[in-house]
């Protein structure tokens, strides 16, 4: 599982919100930020909280799009602005 997670996040060009990560593997969200913590403590991923909409951002360390763009809001439809 941890593995998949990894690869969504590739096939995404590094960057992808926790909705649609939850939405691709068929895991709830609040299941899946639990297990993503793996990932965060070996810093493999970033985990980006965005409250305003209620979801999070996930990066990889190397992000391919830029780390500013790891930190950029989300729409409702969970794509980068």
């Amino acid at each position: 599982m941890l593995r998949n997670i990894l690869v969504e996040i590739e096939k995404s060009h590094g960057v992808i919100s926790l909705s649609v990560l939850s939405s691709r593997l068929g895991i709830q969200k609040s299941a899946l930020h639990g297990i993503i913590q793996t990932w965060v403590r070996k810093g493999k991923i970033q985990l980006i909280e965005d409250p305003a909409h209620d979801d999070a951002m996930l990066c990889l360390d190397a992000c391919s799009q830029g780390a500013n763009n790891c930190h950029k809001p989300i729409n409702k439809k969970n794509h980068l602005l």
